[in-house]
């Protein structure tokens, strides 16, 4: 039995890091510097950060991620972690702008739902995609084998169901819901991708009050009952434009940089899980999108979310 819920994080790389709260404004209007009154906590604007290219952030990930939990870790309050961090297959990205196109809009069914009523649901857990342990968990549904083998499934689903689209579309985590029976009934939440860049399904800020974002990209569900069958599908309308907007991103925020950030902030005391990490685009209600670091991490039992601008280091949701 296990409940997740989602969050997010972006980093800062000038001589002054700052940080917006979470009622900043759209723009970012207002920075401060990111302090902290806990014994033992650096001001962030004396950490030494970095700018790397993608292609040696990518690289490198894999070897800083496996470093986390052991005594050879500088991040010593972020424990061992079974997250294989999500970052573009492109060396280079862009800032980007949608336009919705007309027609071709989906409707959310309520089948799916009827059908859960009915099974006496005891436990639910939701498993991020990049959760390497915990995608191999065994289905018990109907030509069941395990999560990562239903994930690639959803993809190539969504990626041939929808091949006209300017979107690729990534799992971001399923949801098991595991009747008295024992038998399991399956949500999958699927998101956008650009560039090979996910889509946040979070908050963003619409004149400093945190607000939902448009209703097609909360995220679309795959609802499932048997392993290579789609019983019903909810949510995100694939046919928007997308267009490139100012010059090519090719260095980013260091995965060190934004770790430094994210231990500074949480409690030294205990030992904190990372539950995900990723480059995504964070999107505006004015269908602009600009990409973040985005991290959750488990702390004392509470998930925190951190978005951070993978370019400015501004802090849009901590």
């Amino acid at each position: 039995m296990c409940n997740v819920k989602k969050l997010f994080f972006v980093a800062a790389v000038t001589s002054a890091i700052v940080l917006t709260s979470c009622m900043g404004v759209e723009k970012i209007e207002k920075k401060q510097e990111i302090s902290s009154e806990k014994t033992g906590q650096k001001k962030v604007s004396e950490m030494n950060f970095e700018r790397k290219s993608i292609r040696e952030v990518r690289n490198n990930a894999e070897e800083i991620m496996g470093v986390l939990g052991t005594n050879k870790s500088e991040f010593q309050n972020i424990g061992e972690t079974h997250v294989a961090p999500i970052i573009t297959d492109k060396d280079e990205i862009y800032s980007i702008q949608l336009t919705k196109l007309e027609g071709n809009d989906l409707t959310s069914g309520t089948s799916f739902n009827s059908v859960l009523a009915s099974k006496k649901i005891i436990s639910s857990c939701d498993i991020y995609r990049n959760n390497q342990e915990k995608i191999k968990k065994k289905l018990n549904i109907p030509n069941g084998t395990d999560i990562k083998d239903l994930i690639a499934f959803a993809e190539n689903y969504m990626d041939t169901t929808y091949q006209d689209s300017e979107f690729q579309w990534v799992v971001e985590y399923v949801t098991v819901h595991t009747s008295k029976a024992q038998k399991d009934y399956v949500y999958v939440s699927v998101r956008p991708s650009y560039d090979g860049v996910v889509f946040t399904g979070r908050l963003v800020l619409n004149d400093g009050v945190p607000t939902n974002i448009p209703i097609d990209f909360r995220r679309g569900t795959l609802c499932m009952t048997e392993m290579n069958k789609i019983y019903e599908y909810q949510g995100i309308s694939p046919y928007y434009k997308v267009e490139k907007q100012g010059e090519a991103i090719s260095e980013i925020l260091s995965m060190e940089s934004v770790l430094s950030i994210v231990a500074n902030k949480i409690d030294k005391n205990s030992v904190s899980e990372i539950k995900m990490f990723e480059l995504a685009y964070r999107l505006k209600r004015d269908l602009s999108a600009v990409p973040i670091w985005n991290i959750v991490v488990l702390e004392n039992g509470h998930e925190r979310n951190f978005q951070i601008d993978a370019v400015t280091g501004d802090v849009y949701f901590e």
